[in-house]
Order: C-alpha cells, then sequence, then structure tokens
C-alpha cells in the first residue's frame, strides 16, 4: 500500500528543513571565516599591536603586528599571516560559527513559515494523481 499524504509531507518538510540547516551552517562558516579580512581594528600602544583581535561576533584571530612602524593610534587590519604570526582561538571560532547558524536557521524557519502562509492551500480532492 502506498504512503499516506501526511506521511509523505511530513518526510518532505524533514527534508526541507536539513537543507535548510545545511545551507545556513555553509553561508555561517563562509561568513565567518571571512570576517576577519574586512575588519580594522585600532590600535593605542604597540602592547595592543602585539596582539590585534579580529573575527565577527567574537575575536578569534590575534596577530602580532609589533614588526610594523606604524604611528600610533593606528587602524590595522589582518595582513599576511607569513610575515606576521597569527593565532586562533578555537572555543571562539565555533561559537561564532554556532552564533550565526542557530540566526540563519531561524530567519530561514520564519522566511519559510511566512512564504508557506502565502501559498494557496488545494483541498485534497481536487489535487492531481
Amino acid at each position: 500500500m502506498g504512503e499516506r499524504p501526511d506521511e509523505k509531507a511530513r518526510g518532505s518538510h524533514a527534508g526541507h528543513w536539513l537543507l535548510v540547516g545545511v545551507m545556513s551552517l555553509v553561508v555561517a562558516c563562509t561568513i565567518v571565516m571571512l570576517s576577519p579580512m574586512g575588519q580594522a581594528a585600532q590600535v593605542s600602544h604597540l602592547a595592543e599591536q602585539r596582539a590585534v583581535a579580529f573575527g565577527w561576533p567574537f575575536h578569534w584571530v590575534t596577530q602580532d603586528q609589533s614588526s610594523l612602524d606604524t604611528p600610533l593610534p593606528d587602524d590595522v587590519s589582518l595582513i599576511s599571516p607569513w610575515e606576521h604570526p597569527v593565532s586562533v582561538r578555537w572555543a571562539n571560532l565555533m561559537l561564532d560559527v554556532t552564533v550565526l547558524w542557530v540566526a540563519l536557521y531561524a530567519a530561514g524557519f520564519v522566511a519559510s513559515r511566512g512564504l508557506r502562509r502565502r501559498r494557496p492551500t488545494v483541498p485534497l480532492e481536487r489535487q492531481p494523481a
């Protein structure tokens, strides 16, 4: 015997939410990994220049830019990791990805619910076989 319509719909919703979850995780990882490249940090002292922090929403990349001879205070950005040592705070990186993933997943959930309400429903007896 075939599946009941409600079972089939439930399975497709689960697949839909899995797809939304995976897509939002990929987008969250991409945004978090690219976020330090577009940031600027204010440096006022040489001590701050030894540990310049980048990342959004939490700082997860720290770079030593003390070898640069720039007038202070200065706005600095992430530069070549080959010449200036970089350290990663893994817990903050995971926290950044998780926070953004939850926000994107929730936005996808709200958007999907809003789109589903707009769609006209067709009674079961009128649906094509």
